[in-house]
Parts: C-alpha cells; structure tokens; sequence
C-alpha cells in the first residue's frame, strides 16, 4: 500500500473516532471502517494507536494492540483528531521553520507556537520537569571565564557577554572544537573571539582553572536537553582595562550566581556558576579582581592605545595649570 492510497485512510480513521461522550470501538474495526484490508488494519491501527497516545488525544488505558478500543479523551481532543484528518487531506505540514532559531522566551505569536523548534524546545522543557533524569539528546564541553574587575570603593565586578542565538547574557566562553587540545585552549581562543583587540600573552594573563560541573539543560539554540561538562576559569592578569562590546554588562557576585535575575532586560544563564560557588573559598566573591586597579598603569595604556586621545588630555591639563599660574602671577 502506498502513502497516496493510504492517507486518505487514515484521515477517515481520525475523522469517525469516537466522542468522549461515545461508546468507545476497537481500533482495528475502525480501520476496516476506512477501507484497510484485515491484515493492513492490524498493522496501522497500533502505529495509530502510539501516535494518538503520544498525543494524548485518547481515553483509557494504552496498550497498542489492533484490538484496543478507543474514543476521544474530550471533545477538544476530538476536534484536534478531525483537525488532523484535515491537514493529512490537505497534504499540510503542522509544523514548519524548522531552519529557523527558536524563540525561547514567551510571549509567543501564532507562526512561533507553530515553528518547529520552538515546539521541539517546549516538549523537550516539559519532559526535563517532569524527569530531572531525562535521557539528553546532545552533549557538549564547555569552557567559561570569569573576568572581575573592581573600581574604586567598589566591589568586584564580572563581565557577562550578551548571547543573541541563546538570547541571554552569559559569562565570556563556549563550547570546545575538535582542534581544541585542552579547554584552557577553549578559553583563550573564546577570549581571543570574543574580546576586543584581545591577545592572551603568558607574560602578563594567566588562567586559574577553578572547577568542573555538568549541567542539563535545554539547549537553547539546539532546543534539546542537553548534558554540559562546563570548565570555569578565572583570568589574572597585569591589565588595567579590557575592552567588551557595547552590550556587555558588569555585575557583581551576588547578582552572578542568583537564580531567576534579568540584566539589563535579558535572561542572565549561570546555572552552573551556581552549583560551582560553594565550591570555591569565599565563593565567587572571594575572587580577586582579574584587572589592576588604575592609575599609572592607566595612563601607559591610554598613550600607547589611544595617543591622540592622550596627548590631547595633556595639552588640555597643561593649558589649564599655566593659565591658572598667569592669573595668580597676574
């Protein structure tokens, strides 16, 4: 039997499924109902069976065998089989935009709930609730870096990099590549990537592995649960600036490893960050800053990156302090 004869089948079989307030009929009898010869009945009717149950359009007890008798869980679920006879006689897909990125944060329009990765990432975050084991269905090793930074009179600071596949702001990182020899590789080369005119030089940076936690989770990008090995590293270097994208953020300990925190609008993903903190003496804000304090450091830096700039600010200093001695000799 080919697909083209056998659609028409099996809509018929949607289409005469019984109400929730009917008597329910075997499967197989309504089958042979729709035209499918007794052998062919036996053997569509328990894969429509496992497709329905999988659904949870019907009622009763599930064991998928050409002779269980089925009807409609409730009225809606009876107009969801119908509705489904429809889009099989229609030959339309009920998902589509399988290429595009799902969009993981509510509220949804009408063409996201039917995308299919935002559909695959909601059935993949239900089945996570409701099995904190669940089997996952990808794997990756991660690396991640905490960069602090400490002003005067203030507490430490870390860096958080906006993500826009995974739309949320992370901690500088990610995931390790086949050519990636160790993950303090990872590190650097993400660093390197990530941060602007930034070159790891082993003269002045060093990277202090602090741990490893694995984290499932749903992927965000893949939309699937998700076993991450994360590395952290904490950066410690002789600079006195680092130079992030206009949308980077700063924020302190507490903020980086509290649950359910927006930055700046945004999502903020440091789950592993959290399950690692205790770990860590003083936790995450007993690290020391990754940058020098400022001052004269700030001032090499600033003349040989920015010359203009500087020179600019000593003419303008120099101005200030003669005219002020002219009036006072005045």
């Amino acid at each position: 039997m080919n697909a083209d004869s056998m659609a028409p089948k099996v809509a018929a079989v949607l289409r005469t499924l019984p109400r929730d307030d009917e008597s329910p009929v075997a499967i197989d009898e309504l089958c042979r109902r729709a035209g499918f010869d007794p052998e062919a009945a036996d053997t569509v009717g328990p894969v429509l069976l496992t497709f329905l149950d999988l659904l949870g359009v019907l009622d009763g007890p599930s064991p998928h065998t050409a002779d269980r008798a089925v009807k409609a869980k409730s009225a809606t679920a009876s107009l969801l089989a119908t509705s489904l006879a429809e889009h099989i006689s229609a030959d339309r897909a009920l998902l589509d935009n399988w290429s595009r990125a799902a969009r993981t944060d509510p509220p949804y329009a009408d063409q996201d709930l039917l995308a299919g990765p935002l559909f695959l990432y909601l059935i993949e975050q239900r089945r996570l609730r409701e099995d904190v084991n669940a089997a996952p269905l990808g794997s990756a090793q991660v690396a991640q870096v905490l960069v602090g930074r400490r002003d005067r009179g203030d507490s430490t600071k870390f860096l958080l990099l906006y993500d826009p596949k995974a739309s949320d702001f992370q901690l500088p990182g990610g995931h390790r590549r086949p050519d990636d020899a160790t993950m303090r590789d990872v590190a650097v080369r993400e660093l390197e990537e990530e941060l602007h005119d930034f070159r790891f030089d082993p003269a002045q940076d060093r990277l202090v592995e602090l741990g490893t936690v694995r984290v499932t989770q749903v992927s965000r990008t893949r939309s699937v649960v998700t076993r991450y090995d994360m590395t952290y590293f904490h950066l410690r270097s002789t600079r006195t600036s680092i130079h992030a994208n206009p949308q980077a953020q700063w924020v302190d300990a507490a903020t980086l490893v509290s649950e359910d925190t927006a930055v700046a609008g945004r999502r903020m993903n440091t789950v592993g960050l959290r399950m690692l903190n205790p770990s860590l003496p003083g936790g995450v804000a007993g690290l020391e800053p990754s940058l020098q304090p400022g001052g004269s450091g700030w001032i090499r830096t600033t003349a040989a990156t920015r010359p203009l700039e500087f020179w600019g600010l000593v003419t303008g200093i120099v101005g200030l302090i003669s005219s002020v001695v002219f009036f006072l000799l005045s």
